[in-house]
């Protein structure tokens, strides 16, 4: 199992609370606390560093000072439709980007350390992890459990 399908199993398993069966459960909590403990340890490895923040905070600012103004002269905020996260929306893309060029400029070493934090990153994600789950036995499965959901745990699913 890598790395991506431990991050994936854990988010299924999250969602499966309040599913009926004593052994069920148990296996479920079992494994949410072998996850979590791996889940904290690949989330460690994508902190930030101190100055990346500094440099992140910068950016920030440069995203407000270029957003489209709402009435209020509030910076507009939007939900990025391919990151489907909320995004300023940007008003001066010229000034934005040229602006935004020599910040990089100025802090190259910075952002050059982090784009290699985050590609090894996603690279890590590609590995085989080396934890092991605790298993259950068909018959234990939630009769309540959906097709989805038992697609979600089959690597748990022991026949």
């Amino acid at each position: 199992m890598t790395n991506t399908k431990v991050l994936e199993l854990h988010n299924v398993l999250s969602g499966l609370k309040g599913l009926k069966g004593i052994k069920f459960n148990y296996c479920i909590s079992k494994n949410l606390a072998i996850l979590e403990t791996e889940i904290q340890s690949i989330q460690s490895t994508l902190k930030s560093s101190d100055n990346y923040k500094i440099f992140d905070e910068k950016r920030i600012e440069l995203c407000k000072k270029y957003a489209k103004k709402d009435s209020n002269d509030q910076p507009v905020k939007i939900i990025d439709p391919e990151t489907k996260q909320e995004r300023y929306e940007i008003g001066d893309q010229l000034g934005f980007d040229t602006e935004y060029a020599l910040l990089k400029e100025e802090n190259k070493e910075i952002v050059t350390e982090r784009e290699k934090q985050l590609s090894d990153f996603n690279e890590f994600l590609g590995k085989e992890s080396t934890i092991t789950l605790y298993k259950i036995k068909l018959e234990d499965v939630s009769e309540d459990i959906t097709t989805e959901q038992m697609v979600g745990i089959y690597p748990l699913i022991e026949e």
